[in-house]
């Protein structure tokens, strides 16, 4: 009802030609904040009345609806004010959800002197709404009457025309019901309360500024400089503040804020949005139908907990109930529901070049700095003689009751039609270079390039440069836009950003707002996963949506903030979660992973679920277009009911390999529900962890029939449950089928048998790849199944573990931890490597690994105890019986064979290794073969394991031979591996087990591919990794052939598209790891919904190998050259590249202030000891960068990366100007 009393009240003053008091037809949640003005705009600024004129009529206001508003303490130093800075670390404290009576009480927490309040947040969220209420409710009488005897509001926007003023004349001008005696005022300063709302908009005060700060409450003073004194207390240092701000805009301010509470503005929750539908409407049923039409779009039920959306969506909808249309709003962006409302306006009276005048009017406005129009101005934009004609311009302007200005009602309103004469070109220069980006230089300079994409008019564009939001614009404005080029240069600002690492969460909102899957994986292909603090069902809809489209995110854990991030496994994004997850923020999230895109894994361990959530992730889990692989909800809470929903989702997930339940207890009945779904056929699952679910050898039955049914199961994880020995008996049933191919089973065994217990050690010895631990390993390196086949699943590589297995050993800790791959700094993404496991796995769980040479690749092994060990990517096992250290070489063949072995009677089968150890140590070592014999293919009688010493090569008949393994007892150690002996002309009826290897290189214009054909040997594969990556090529893991192929034998390489593929046939071959091995290349221009490659026989065409290669598969290297400058390696563009540290050498070099932290960071690293303090000798700073530069000219690119590294961390204000620089000279030779 108020509502459509202010809209009949407003066309009656339009009609009479007059406006007496006309208050704001939004006064719900009106007069935002601006972004603040330019400096050069300053000398535009006219003195104006001063009055807080917006406030007087109160009788016009809907009633309050409760805003959540979240407290959260900050440091001193301010350093993590901004959350938009995504580097959190450790999160202190989370903070705690207040009332608004709660802004000047004890809930705040103990402040000496009065409070000052920063109530801050993001555009239309409701800040000035909340300060407009308290403002109100003070003067009813219903907050705060015991704490201020007066409160004065001022409006910064208003004020921020003026020039010269005095608090005293401000406080004497205010129109408010109760006027303000100038003694009562001074006698009682502690009483006092000032709103200042909007403190954003003003240019704020500089440093110099700041020494002129007013000390007398009558002094004139310019606006900005008496505002800058209520915040430095040099006037009414006992006053109390309320101060709104958007988020983004705070850091230039902080200087002056004395102790400020921060409390920032989350919009409506869950109950106030409804609550908020049944205000708008006057019948109760119109709430009811309009509700549940945005209940069914579960994005725009998102953004309305936005007052401002709200009440673009009830009004949308109430206009659709008054025309007597059915009632739609498909709404998924911001930016589409500005256009519905936009495009629905015009259709009773269309604008024709009135609208584009409002347009340039709003955009004139944010180049300019103005909020607030002359007549003049209307009547530069040809709005002066329509000003009174149509509803819509009162719902987007406003006349200011006291003077000729008028304003847009919200600034929001300024910001979308200042980006929609951004998006139709009004505003750039006609004069500029024909591929000239004149509107995002424009928007650049306004907001500046550290604030563009917080900015709401950044964000608008962002969504009318989509390709809907273009075609709707060109249906509003009859015109034929061009916005290629814009999309272009925003795609390269956001590259940019994200390639820095020096982006806010509202980049993802301008990405959400695009909504186009091939924009999204190119700027997402530059995010490299971080940690990062969420507060509203919106941020969490915009930053899921949009990770799923970077194929380095695989993987998103999300926690309250409660749970202590360092027990956080690790993984690429971490979301903290600072207010309590509800049903509706889960809602949100099961929603997005209906369509997964590159995201693989979700972590929800730790937040209690309820039934209904988890029946929506096995809806989830059900839709085609999830593709989670993995899924963890250990410690959620879970039911045996709960297990049904889960159960549903393995039967029809095609994707999920890995499930993680452990540490709830759902008991047997539970384990009963999950067996009928891993029964099923359908079912893909490869890893179970049920650890700690008090599990009892009453579902042993139900897990063997699994263990006999479901060969892709690999592991299982059942420690921490009673299963005695009756239950493990029956598993072990299971395990000797001939169907099980499990190769890990978590089992407790100290309260087991002695005769169960070597029972399991009998089933290890029978089946050689089974490995009984009672230490879980919590990831693997698995076989799995993809969309397109089966794949190759690497999770984490227990750092914690590792470094605590180092830190028990002297020599560990001497030691560089395993790893094949040439070492990243930190903070870079790891370029995809062979993927050799850091660890061995025993009894005990991880064994680490240490690099004795990397040159040489020799490595040590400190084995802890009795028992089998596996080092899986070489294949290589040790059977030990006791304590041992073993020291392992990847030698090669033609290392020790001389020119005289007769190779035309051997085949070298399998990798060699030089292999040390303790005599008598190792009882059995188990050496890998790539032979793929079956039945009677291969007669294993002719295999030899060689032994190369210093008389010559001996031979040694293996004890057994495996399909996997050649095993050797009461082993001698030296140069060794498997051979096997042959008749030349039967080569090419001996199958081998082979893998293919495809690499990629990632261009601006086109993608390379290599792709390899070879023998599954560990050394040859790491031979190649090698190679690759000195060409910055980066492996894409895919599946092994289907079958075992045939060495000698040839095979067509071929692909889905027209691909020039050469050379097109590759002969499988063996060939030492030291001679270059055989390769197809081949380029591809765009992907889209990706390619598939096969290798076919030549002989009869069957389709050896499969696999599709689909955009999120694609992944740039490790290296510091920004988006635009990559070329092919061979290209003269190529051979100009230089490293950043080079390439800005100069400006380093006078600079960089503080050289000493920056030596710290590289010494041991990069730097000597003697280096290291010939540098620290020279007596000035720039002085020390030459000395450094001096010794860089020998450094690889991996030591310029730590260089680089080092000066991020210590002069990141530096490094991101620079940054910059480069990104606009590459914008600048792009055109």
């Amino acid at each position: 009802m108020w509502l459509e009393q202010v809209q009949k009240t407003v066309v009656e003053y339009w009609k009479e030609g007059q406006m007496k008091k006309l208050s704001y037809t939004f006064m719900f949640y009106l007069s935002l904040p601006y972004l603040g003005s330019r400096k050069r705009y300053q000398y535009q600024r006219r003195e104006t009345p001063y009055s807080t004129w917006s406030w007087k009529n109160e009788d016009l206001h809907p009633k309050f609806v409760q805003l959540l508003l979240l407290h959260t303490p900050y440091h001193k130093d301010y350093e993590s004010l901004n959350r938009e800075s995504w580097d959190h670390g450790v999160v202190e404290e989370q903070g705690h959800l207040i009332e608004v009576r709660d802004l000047f009480g004890s809930d705040l927490g103990p402040q000496e002197g009065p409070h000052t309040v920063v109530l801050h947040g993001v555009a239309g969220i409701g800040k000035s709404t909340l300060a407009r209420h308290v403002r109100r409710a003070w003067e009813e009488g219903q907050l705060y009457r015991n704490h201020f005897q007066r409160v004065f509001y001022f409006n910064c926007r208003e004020l921020a025309t003026s020039k010269l003023t005095s608090l005293e004349e401000l406080i004497t001008k205010d129109q408010s019901a109760t006027a303000a005696p100038a003694g009562q005022v001074q006698c009682q300063p502690e009483q006092l309360l000032f709103i200042l709302d909007g403190l954003d908009e003003l240019e704020w005060v500089s440093e110099e500024q700041r020494a002129e700060l007013c000390l007398n409450w009558s002094q004139q003073q310019p606006v900005q400089t008496l505002l800058g004194s209520l915040l430095e207390k040099t006037i009414f240092p006992e006053a109390s503040l309320l101060i709104t701000a958007r988020t983004a805009a705070l850091q230039k301010f902080i200087p002056s804020l004395k102790q400020p509470c921060w409390v920032e503005v989350l919009g409506f929750s869950e109950s106030s949005r409804k609550d908020y539908f049944y205000e708008y409407f006057t019948e109760e049923s119109q709430a009811t139908r309009a509700f549940s039409v945005v209940e069914s779009n579960q994005a725009l039920l998102t953004m309305c907990l936005m007052p401002l959306v709200s009440w673009l969506a009830c009004t949308c909808l109430k206009q659709q109930m008054e025309a007597g249309e059915e009632l739609s709003l498909r709404s998924q962006t911001m930016t589409a529901l500005y256009l519905h409302y936009l495009a629905q306006a015009i259709q009773a009276q269309p604008l024709g070049t009135q609208l584009r005048g409002f347009c340039t009017l709003a955009a004139e406005g944010i180049w300019q700095g103005k909020t607030l129009f002359s007549p003049g101005d209307l009547k530069k934009h040809g709005l002066d003689g329509v000003i009174n004609a149509t509803p819509l311009k009162m719902d987007v302007l406003q006349k200011h009751p006291t003077s000729l200005n008028y304003s847009f009602t919200h600034l929001c309103f300024q910001e979308f039609f200042a980006a929609v004469s951004f998006a139709l070109g009004d505003m750039e220069d006609k004069s500029d270079h024909p591929n000239s980006t004149g509107s995002m230089e424009k928007l650049v300079e306004v907001y500046g390039i550290n604030n563009l994409f917080r900015a709401p008019t950044v964000h608008f564009l962002s969504g009318l440069l989509s390709e809907q939001g273009a075609r709707e614009m060109e249906n509003i404005f009859q015109c034929k836009l061009s916005w290629e080029r814009k999309r272009e240069s925003l795609l390269r600002r956001a590259e940019l950003e994200l390639w820095c690492e020096h982006y806010s969460l509202q980049l993802f909102h301008c990405l959400y707002e695009i909504q186009d899957e091939e924009f999204l994986t190119q700027a997402m292909a530059h995010f490299q996963g971080t940690r990062a603090c969420i507060r509203t069902s919106m941020e969490l809809l915009v930053f899921t949506f949009c990770i799923r489209f970077c194929s380095h995110v695989r993987r998103l854990q999300l926690n309250e903030g409660r749970q202590h991030p360092g027990a956080c496994r690790p993984t690429d994004t971490v979301l903290l979660s600072w207010v309590p997850a509800t049903e509706a923020r889960w809602q949100v999230l099961c929603s997005v992973l209906q369509v997964t895109g590159n995201l693989k894994e979700l972590d929800l361990s730790g937040n209690i679920l309820s039934r209904s959530v988890v029946q929506s992730l096995g809806e989830a889990l059900r839709c085609p277009g999830c593709q989670l692989e993995t899924l963890r909800l250990a410690s959620c809470g879970l039911t045996a009911e709960s297990c049904k929903d889960i159960a549903s989702g393995l039967c029809a997930s095609q994707t999920l390999m890995q499930l993680e339940l452990s540490f709830n207890t759902f008991l047997d009945a539970g384990a009963e529900h999950l067996c009928q779904g891993l029964r099923q056929p359908t079912c893909k699952l490869q890893r179970l962890l049920l650890a700690g679910c008090g599990l009892t050898s009453g579902c042993c039955q139900d897990l063997a029939s699994v263990l006999r049914v479901s060969p892709r199961l690999m592991e299982l994880n059942l420690l921490q449950n009673d299963l005695d020995d009756l239950g493990v008996r029956l598993l072990c049933e299971g395990l000797r089928h001939p169907s099980c191919q499990l190769m890990f089973l978590w089992l407790d065994q100290t309260q087991l048998s002695k005769e169960v217990t070597e029972m399991l050690r009998a089933l290890e010895r029978e089946k050689p790849q089974l490995l009984v631990s009672r230490m879980w390993k919590p990831s693997l390196r698995i076989l799995h199944e993809g969309p397109g086949g089966a794949e190759m699943s690497n999770t984490s590589s227990l750092k914690r573990q590792r470094q605590a297995s180092e830190g028990s050993s002297p020599q560990a800790a001497q030691a560089r931890p395993f790893c094949p791959s040439s070492p990243t700094p930190p903070g870079n993404e790891p370029m995809e490597s062979l993927g050799t496991e850091d660890n061995l796995w025993g009894p005990t769980g991880p064994v680490a690994t240490e690099v004795v040479d990397e040159e040489r690749s020799l490595y040590r092994i400190h084995l802890p105890e009795a028992g089998f060990y596996h080092w899986p990517n070489t294949g290589l096992r040790f059977e030990v019986r006791g304590p041992a250290t073993v020291e392992i070489e990847f030698c090669a063949w033609d290392q020790f064979l001389s020119r005289n072995f007769p190779q035309h009677s051997w085949l070298a089968a399998g990798p060699l290794f030089d292999i040390k150890a303790e005599p008598g140590a190792v009882a059995a070592v188990f050496l890998p073969h790539f032979v793929a014999f079956r039945g009677n293919d291969v007669d294993i009688s002719q295999f030899q394991v060689a032994h190369f010493k210093e008389e010559g090569m001996l031979l040694e008949k293996p004890v057994r031979v495996t399909p996997c393994y050649a095993v050797l007892e009461n082993p001698s150690f030296s140069p060794m591996g498997v051979l096997l002996r042959m008749v030349h002309t039967a080569l090419r009826f001996i199958p081998i087990t082979c893998t293919v290897l495809l690499y990629h290189y990632l261009q601006p214009e086109e993608v390379t591919f290599h792709l390899y054909l070879v023998p599954s040997d560990c050394s040859i594969q790491k031979a190649i990794d090698d190679e690759e990556k000195k060409f910055q090529f980066v492996r894409i893991h895919k599946p092994p052939p289907l079958t075992p192929l045939y060495m000698g034998s040839r095979y067509i390489v071929s692909g889905s598209e027209k691909l020039e593929i050469l050379p097109e046939e590759l002969e499988l071959c063996y060939r030492s790891p030291r001679e270059s091995q055989l390769f197809s290349e081949f380029y591809v221009r765009h992907l889209r919904s990706g390619i598939r490659l096969q290798i076919r026989s030549k002989k009869d065409g069957t389709v050896v190998w499969e696999a599709l290669v689909k955009p999120g598969d694609l992944r740039r290297a490790v290296t510091l050259v920004p988006p635009g400058l990559r070329a092919s390696p061979d290209s003269p563009a190529a051979l100009r590249l230089r490293h950043f540290v080079d390439r800005y050498r100069e400006q380093l070099v006078a600079r960089v202030t503080s050289v000493e932290p920056v030596l710290d960071k590289l010494h041991g690293l990069v730097l000597s000891e003697e280096q290291y303090e010939g540098v620290r000798a020279e007596a000035t700073a720039p002085g020390q960068m030459r000395k450094l530069f001096g010794f860089s000219r020998s450094w690889d690119w991996a030591c310029k990366d730590r260089l680089y590294q080092a000066l991020k961390e210590t002069h990141p204000h530096l490094i991101m100007e620079l940054w910059e620089k480069w990104g606009s000279e590459e914008t600048r030779s792009g055109s």
